[in-house]
Parts: C-alpha cells; sequence; structure tokens
C-alpha cells in the first residue's frame, strides 16, 4: 500500500520527524518497507497483512497515525469552496435496483448522477493518482479510483443509457455466461460468480471489473455508481480462477466496512458533482436487508495485564482503546463493554482488543518476562488428567511396551475388515493425501496392526506396542472426539529361561496388563464379559472378553479373530486390547491412601466347586466377595480341571479365600459361620455346589 506523505497530511497533522512515524508504525504491525522520494515528496511502501483491510486506505492508515501521534483526525473534505450539490426530488432518470443472494451480496447502493461532462481531471488528482500507480483516465473513472484509494472502498461507474430497462441486479453468475469485461477480455462465469446485470445482461463482474458494454465514454451524459459489499470468499475464488486481481477485488477479499459503503458513495458522488457539473438525481438506492450489529466484546484490565505482562492502568488502557476509535462502556467496576468499529472485522475476541492495546502502547515497551507455566493456569483436572497420561505410558513402558504414534489417518479397507462399524463411523477425507490415509480412524486397531505387520515382516519375534491418542468417529449431530489407550502384542513372554523352554503371549497375557492399567489407576472391581461376536467380530470368540466398570463397558481385549489375521496378511496370532481412556478415568482414584498392614492374623480357607461351563469365574468371584462382607481380603482361582470324573458340562474350580480384620482378631466361628454363609450363596445364586 503506498501512502504519499502529503496525502496523509490532509487528514492528520504530522508533528514527529518521518523516521520516528515509520518506526512506530513499523513497530505497530504495519511495515514500512521503503520510502520513495517522488519529486520531493515522500511515499511509504506499507505491508499490510491480509486481516486489516481497514489499513487498504489512505483514511485508514491516517486512523492508525492519529490513535499513535494524539492527534486529530479529519476526515475527507471538497476541494472546491463552492456550496456542495443536493439531492434533486425528481422524476427524471427512473432507476431501480436489486440483489438476488443477499449471502453474495450483503449490501447494494447506487446513485445516479445527471448532466455530467467528461472531461480530464484536474492536475492534483492526477499527481495524487501517479503517486499512487494508477493512470489518469477521465474525471468520472478518476473519481472512483480517487475515493477507492481515499476510503478503501471500491466504486464504479455505469453509463446509465447503455444500461437496459433502467435496472442493475446484484445475482449470481448463469452457467456458461460470458461477459467481455474492461480490458476487452471475454470471461466463462461459473454459478458462484458475481455479476452486476441489467434487465438483458451482465454488465460487470461484481467486486473484480466493470463490462465493456457499459464503460465511460466522452459521449457520456448521465452515470450511475455503484457501491456494494461483496462476499470475501466468494470475490476471492473468482478472482483466482480467472487469474485476475485488480485493486477492488484485493480489499473486497481483505473485507471492506459494509456499513462505510454509504459514506464511500455520498463522498464520491459529491467529488464528481464538484468535478463534472453534474445534479444528484434522488437519494441514493440502498438494498441492505440485513443490517450489521455493532460487535461488543467482553474485556476486563486484570485480563489484559494478566496476557501482557504489564501494570497499565485502568486509564492507560481506556485511552489507548478510545484513540484507536474502540467504545467502552462499564458493566461493573472490572469488566468492560468494549464496541469494536464495523471496519475493523479483524477484531472479533477479547484477545484481538489485548493486541491492540499492545500495538498502541509499542510492543518494546512491554517488558521480557518468562512465560508462565502452562500448567499454572490450568485447572486441577486437566493437570491430573496429563499426569496421569504420562504415569500410564511410563508404566507400560516398563512392562516391555513401546509407545507408537501413528497418523489419525487409515483405509477404510482395513476398518471393514475389522468391524463394519468402525467403518460407518469413519469419517471420510474429501482430499486424502493416498487411499491408506483415506479416512479419520474411528479406532486405534488398524493403525496397530499395520505397525504388527510390518514388524511380522521383518522377522522381529516379539513386539509390544501401545497407543494413547484421540480416534474420530461420526454422531448423530456433527463429529466426535476421543481418547483412546490401546495395545497389540504377540510372541514370547517375557524373562525367558532354558528350564521352563519357549512360552508364546496368550489371552491371559494381554488381560494382565489391562489388570495392571487397573490397579495403577486405582479402579476397583473391574469387570470381565463375554464378547458378542455380532458387535465384536474382529475378537476370537473363545479368546476375548469385555471390560467393564461399574456396570459400564470401557473397551475389549483378546485375540484376534482368525478372519482378521487372513485379511491383515498376519504371520502369527496377535493379541490387542483398546480402552476408552475418558471412562478408564471415571474409574480413577486419584487419592491413593497409604494403608497399614494388619497387624492381627489371617485365616485361609479354600473351596473346591462344581459349576457349569457357563459360568464365569468373575461371576462366582462377585457372589464370594458380597457374601463374605468386610471380612473377606483376598478371592484368589488356583484350579481349573475338566476331566473323566467331572461331567459333561461342568468345570472344577478351586478358590483360595482370605479373612482378616483390621480390628480384631478373627475367630475359627466366625470364619466358619461366614464361609457357611458363602456357600449357601452360591448354590442358591449359580446353582453350585461343594465338591
Amino acid at each position: 500500500m503506498k501512502v504519499p506523505y502529503s496525502w496523509l497530511k490532509d487528514h492528520v497533522d504530522l508533528r514527529i520527524s518521518a523516521q520516528k512515524l515509520i518506526h512506530r508504525l513499523t513497530m505497530a504491525g504495519l511495515e514500512v518497507e521503503d520510502v520513495m522520494d517522488c519529486d520531493g515528496d515522500p511515499v511509504m511502501e506499507i505491508n499490510v497483512t491480509p486481516n486489516r483491510g481497514d489499513c487498504l486506505s489512505i483514511l485508514g492508515i491516517a486512523r492508525e497515525v492519529s490513535a499513535l501521534t494524539g492527534q486529530a483526525l479529519r476526515q475527507p473534505a471538497p476541494k472546491s469552496r463552492k456550496k456542495p450539490a443536493a439531492y434533486e426530488k425528481t422524476n427524471e432518470y427512473p432507476f431501480d435496483v436489486a440483489i438476488k443472494n443477499i449471502t453474495l451480496v450483503p449490501r447494494y447502493m447506487a446513485q445516479i448522477i445527471a448532466d455530467v461532462k467528461i472531461e480530464v481531471s484536474p492536475s492534483w488528482m492526477v499527481r495524487r493518482l501517479e503517486l499512487m500507480g494508477l493512470r489518469s483516465i477521465n474525471n468520472v473513472v478518476d473519481a472512483t479510483n480517487y475515493v477507492l484509494l481515499e476510503y478503501g472502498q471500491p466504486l464504479h461507474a455505469f453509463d446509465y443509457h447503455l444500461l437496459k430497462g433502467n435496472f442493475l441486479q446484484a445475482r449470481p453468475a448463469k452457467r456458461d455466461e460470458v461477459i467481455r469485461t474492461l480490458d476487452g477480455v471475454d470471461r466463462s462465469l461459473m454459478s458462484h460468480d458475481i455479476v452486476i446485470a441489467d434487465h438483458d445482461k451482465a454488465v460487470a463482474l461484481g467486486g473484480i471489473m466493470g463490462g465493456e458494454n457499459t464503460e465511460i465514454t466522452s459521449n457520456t451524459r448521465c452515470i450511475v455508481i455503484e457501491s456494494a459489499f461483496f462476499d470475501p470468499v466468494a470475490i476471492r475464488k473468482t478472482s483466482r480462477r480467472l487469474g485476475l486481481s485488480t485493486d477492488s477485488s484485493y480489499r473486497f477479499e481483505r473485507c471492506v466496512d459494509i456499513n462505510g459503503v454509504a459514506t464511500a458513495l455520498k463522498r464520491v458522488s459529491l467529488l464528481i458533482c464538484e468535478l463534472t457539473g453534474g445534479r444528484l438525481i434522488r437519494q441514493p438506492m440502498d438494498i441492505y436487508p440485513k443490517k450489521k450489529k455493532p460487535l461488543a466484546i467482553s474485556l476486563s484490565p486484570s485480563q489484559i495485564n494478566s496476557f501482557l505482562g504489564t501494570s497499565l492502568s485502568d486509564a492507560s488502557i481506556k485511552k489507548s482503546l478510545r484513540s484507536l476509535r474502540f467504545s467502552i462502556s462499564e458493566t461493573s467496576k472490572h469488566q468492560w463493554n468494549v464496541t469494536v468499529p464495523s471496519y475493523r472485522a479483524d477484531v472479533t475476541r477479547d484477545v484481538d482488543l489485548i493486541e491492540e492495546v499492545a500495538r498502541f502502547h509499542d510492543y518494546e515497551t512491554i517488558p521480557a518476562t518468562q512465560p508462565i507455566e502452562l500448567t499454572e493456569k490450568m485447572e486441577r483436572s486437566e493437570r491430573v488428567e496429563i499426569a496421569l497420561r504420562d504415569q500410564v505410558r511410563d508404566m507400560l513402558s516398563a512392562s516391555g511396551f513401546f509407545e507408537a504414534i501413528h497418523f489419525s489417518f487409515c483405509s477404510k479397507k482395513d476398518l471393514q475388515a475389522l468391524s463394519p462399524d468402525f467403518f460407518e463411523k469413519s469419517v471420510s477425507l474429501q482430499n486424502p493425501l493416498a487411499e491408506e490415509y483415506e479416512c479419520l480412524r474411528s479406532s486405534l486397531l488398524p493403525s496397530l496392526i499395520r505397525n504388527a505387520l510390518y514388524h511380522q515382516n521383518r522377522q522381529l519375534e516379539t513386539v509390544r506396542i501401545f497407543e494413547l491418542r484421540p480416534v474420530f468417529e461420526k454422531r448423530t449431530k456433527g463429529y466426535g472426539e476421543n481418547m483412546k489407550l490401546g495395545g497389540v502384542m504377540y510372541g514370547l513372554r517375557p524373562n525367558f529361561h532354558w528350564e521352563s523352554g519357549r512360552q508364546t503371549v496368550d489371552f491371559y497375557d494381554v488381560k494382565g496388563v489391562v489388570e495392571k492399567i487397573g490397579v495403577f489407576l486405582g479402579i476397583q472391581n473391574i469387570q470381565w464379559r463375554g464378547s458378542q461376536t455380532n458387535d465384536y467380530p474382529f475378537l476370537h470368540p473363545g479368546q476375548s472378553c469385555l471390560v467393564g466398570i461399574h456396570n459400564q463397558i470401557i473397551g475389549y481385549l483378546g485375540a484376534l479373530h482368525p478372519s482378521c489375521v487372513s485379511a491383515f496378511d498376519l504371520k502369527q496370532e496377535i493379541f490387542v486390547f483398546e480402552l476408552s481412556w475418558d471412562l478408564l478415568l471415571q474409574g480413577c482414584r486419584s487419592d491413593k491412601q497409604y494403608r497399614e498392614v494388619s497387624k492381627f492374623p489371617f485365616i485361609h480357607r479354600d473351596l473346591a466347586l462344581l459349576v457349569d461351563d457357563s459360568i464365569s469365574a468373575a461371576q462366582i468371584e462377585g457372589v464370594i466377595k458380597k457374601g463374605g462382607a468386610d471380612l473377606i481380603q483376598e478371592v484368589y482361582p488356583f484350579d481349573l480341571y475338566r476331566g473323566p470324573s467331572i461331567p459333561s458340562g461342568k468345570k472344577s474350580l478351586g478358590y483360595s479365600l482370605k479373612f482378616g480384620s483390621r480390628e480384631r482378631t478373627l475367630m475359627e466361628e466366625e470364619v466358619n459361620h461366614v464361609y457357611e454363609a458363602i456357600v449357601r450363596d452360591l448354590n442358591n445364586t449359580l446353582q453350585i455346589t461343594i465338591r
């Protein structure tokens, strides 16, 4: 953005040196990249960031200079001392405007000016346009360009007599519609492009360039001036697709002031009347269906000082914000509502306002301090959760596992091979990097299994891998993200000894890992349930189970189903587990306390039970613990037998029961009474008999 020093002085008194002004602007985020001397008139080249569309104008830069220097801002004024033209109430030159799509064109204004005389522009205007890199065309076109540079609002002039039907409409282009723009190029349009059309045809490419068929010529006597707000995204798409970037599109892409549309139209209308001797025909036409309401942001002075590491006073903060044209109203002693000017589209949050305060006070004056530890600002629950993640990672690493960090993407083929449910819940990507990354994974298993396959193909006999990462899924409304803890293991058991031989991991090893996680997190009474083949088709029905806490399923574990082993081309059987991290935390006890070793002796009893095959060990343990009340300290299964002496459909289970009290020595009669109650409960509840 070029800014002539002389033009800037029309709007603000510059009582500091050029070098100091350049430094202040640069430190305020408006980097002055170069200063050119154009016949004694310095012209600053300012690098305006994409979010500061309000600074793509002389007035926008003047506002910044006014705030930084404390000098008053002067609005543009007519050059001539003649009385400004008035709006005439007349039926001459009938005209109407309309908007077809208010999303693409939220506001559209037009002003008719009659009896214009097309001539060359005055020398002062020609000079300023040249300083900005524009050539002079005629007084009407130059006036629209001048106000564009002055206010940052693109404008366009049509020849009234070349418009059919006394009508203009802002609408989406028709598919394959063609318009010849002012540069003489025929451009084929698409339905998401914006055009300005009369009754018959498109006469301008909205927000980018006018049409050749309605341009201003020396024969023009009546004009229609357009001032509008176009959707920035739509303008950028059209500009990029056509390879056509103009001063207008550049500003619309960065968002102009929708409430400044009328101000710029009035300014250019009066300027054209001044330059051409024209007449203003009626008040301007204005289509503005959904007026933009001022944005109010809640802010507190303490919040600003906390973010910046400063101790600015309330008065100093208010001064900085008001200098930048923000309005402040106090809702309480320490809380404000700050109203954002409509031209500041970049300010939407409290942190944006804090940045404005920092810019005003100069970043160099803010002391350098060590950043506050992130954990100090976290809620206690967040700190505990992060600490538990690290502790579980360390525990699994100490148990012989290696942590893996995979991409969050996988192939639909892998999900389908495991479970239709995984496939249906997966989130597809519109533009995947490759087929194996075509969707967000809804389970950790595809990545873990692929990792295991990678190592099997490289002849690694033993692998233990875990991952604690988020997965993603479709939900009834939108999408969801859940943290999961998963693992895969295969190969030899640790602690191999020559006497015991080579033993491979099995179901009980992976179950032991999950039990260890539960014990580590202080989870009591983990429940083990048989898996349902329909819900978990990827698990081996005879070597798998579901994991529960407080009657809620939190995950599963077991051997991978042989069909999945074949689908993934695995060389040997593997065992997996996957748990919901959030549900694990709900059952976690973070308030672990020391419990003194009992000084009273324990009493042991053994139970030999004849049990139906359909009854699980978890069911038996639940009945024993319930019947033993507070006296049962441990229940340990030590034997499982099926053989000739055991009836078909039955199994023999041996349990060791440990009785004890922390308050007194138990008597034999008391333990016998509890033991007999347990035997009765087993018989009544599960039809279990003593062998």
